[in-house]
């Protein structure tokens, strides 16, 4: 019995009304929802194949893409034949630019877990127009080359000419042999 005049029975009651509510709710809730027809949930179903389907093959195409604009841009080869095609490429630049040439400086490389940074530092004396220029040229070229840095010094406090010092990338990707399951000096 519910009784919310007598304060000790006031908890319960409620407890009681709100546990009727709920169950007539749910009762109502269960006769008014429709049943959803098996056809309407094939037809969902084969909506949502096609349509991940879909993103599955543009973002297969968007990877082949991407690995075809990468491979464009990696060396390929020995490491050690990359500096000499490297310093003749950017040769050719500096000179096609009307600058002179006054050093190009391998660093030490960088080794990714896939690609190995081969870094360069070269400098260049001319007009500023010139370098940007230069600079504009090896990011266009097949030189496989990236500017990462460009750091200007004035030659002269009355003329437009600067001594410039270009960061360049080289990328060549790190081929890992396969490794050997047994230990040094274990015969199997």
């Amino acid at each position: 019995m519910i009784n919310l005049k007598d304060p000790k029975d006031q908890v319960p009651s409620l407890l009681a009304i709100v546990g009727i509510v709920l169950l007539c709710s749910s009762i109502v809730g269960l006769f008014l929802n429709k049943k959803i027809s098996t056809r309407e949930l094939v037809r969902k179903n084969n909506e949502q194949r096609l349509e991940y389907s879909a993103i599955k093959d543009k973002t297969a195409a968007d990877i082949y893409s991407a690995d075809l604009l990468v491979e464009k841009e990696l060396w390929v080869g020995k490491v050690a034949d990359i500096t000499p095609a490297a310093l003749a490429k950017v040769g050719r630049l500096v000179s096609e630019s009307k600058l002179n040439f006054v050093s190009f400086r391998p660093q030490k490389p960088l080794e990714g877990t896939v690609l190995l940074q081969i870094q360069y530092n070269l400098s260049v004396d001319g007009s500023y127009t010139n370098v940007a220029t230069l600079v504009d040229k090896i990011e266009k070229s097949d030189a496989k080359l990236a500017v990462n840095s460009i750091q200007y010094a004035a030659a002269e406090n009355d003329s437009d000419k600067v001594t410039a010092v270009i960061g360049l990338v080289a990328f060549h990707e790190i081929v890992k042999s396969e490794k050997s399951t047994t230990k040094p000096g274990v015969k199997s």
